[in-house]
């Protein structure tokens, strides 16, 4: 286990300077890089611990929703997925964080289930940033 530790370890750190993660199969973060405090600092303590989870991080308003420029892109891709993975496991979705963005309204339609997934873009006091999700 130490040398699958010791390799996650390089992936992450050789992702710096960009925000890296490892989660688990309900979107638990395990791990994470130290570029990952551009996204977390300023969030709740009630959304980071006793693990954050990365939809609940994302789509709660507490969270990254503020930030994000393309809000209802993310929280689009991100209800297909969380679909999709509840589709494949036959499990509920409230372990991968189902509730959170299905409080509001109704997202809408990302467009066909093979199409290239939005950028996101997070906001933050010392840029605006980009990237695939």
């Amino acid at each position: 286990m130490a040398s699958v530790r010791a390799a996650l370890d390089m992936m992450l750190t050789s992702h710096e300077p960009y925000p890296a993660v490892v989660v688990d199969r309900v979107w638990n973060v395990l791990t994470g890089n130290r570029a990952m405090s551009v996204l977390t600092d300023d969030i709740p303590p009630h959304l980071l611990t006793p693990r954050p989870n990365v939809y609940r991080l994302t789509l709660h308003p507490d969270g990254l929703a503020p930030r994000l420029a393309n809000l209802g892109e993310v929280r689009a891709l991100f209800l297909e997925r969380l679909r999709r993975q509840a589709d494949a496991t036959g499990e509920g979705t409230a372990g991968a964080g189902g509730r959170w963005g299905a409080t509001r309204e109704p997202p809408p339609q990302s467009g066909e289930s093979g199409a290239l997934p939005p950028r996101t873009a997070i906001r933050s006091t010392v840029n605006h940033s980009r990237w695939l999700s």
